[in-house]
């Protein structure tokens, strides 16, 4: 694996290059119109056109490897927030799902200790299955 400082003296030697290229191409090109070359400086003007586009395309890359480098640090984070939020939302489907038992008794009026039993009891279930999922 590159070490990132090597990665961004890669990343600053093309940034440099690209710059030269577009000096050197501005020297040879026409002061009025800017995509044409001077007269008699066609071939080091298409030269350096080439080279400059050759360096920004090598730029890119390396920037976007980069950004891969990056997103591929923030893996761990991402999973742990990805667990946590799946067993966050199976519990409370599962309590959702079992307080309905709370709900029905509720509505035939049962004496409330059986209500909060089933509440309780619900919830307590509900927990232990999403924790014993992961």
């Amino acid at each position: 694996m590159i070490k990132h400082t090597d990665f961004q003296a890669a990343i600053n030697l093309a940034q440099s290059a690209r710059r030269n290229a577009a000096y050197r191409r501005r020297d040879a090109g026409d002061p009025r119109n800017p995509f044409r070359a001077k007269a008699g400086r066609e071939q080091e003007f298409l030269e350096a056109t080439q080279s400059a586009r050759a360096y920004g395309l090598i730029l890119k890359l390396l920037e976007k490897e980069a950004q891969r480098r990056a997103w591929a640090m923030t893996k761990p984070a991402r999973d742990g927030i990805r667990r946590a939020t799946g067993i966050f939302i199976r519990a409370g489907e599962i309590a959702l799902a079992t307080l309905g038992m709370a709900a029905a008794f509720t509505l035939l009026r049962l004496p409330a200790p059986a209500i909060q039993a089933a509440a309780i009891i619900g919830v307590s279930v509900a927990l232990a299955w999403a924790i014993s999922k992961k």
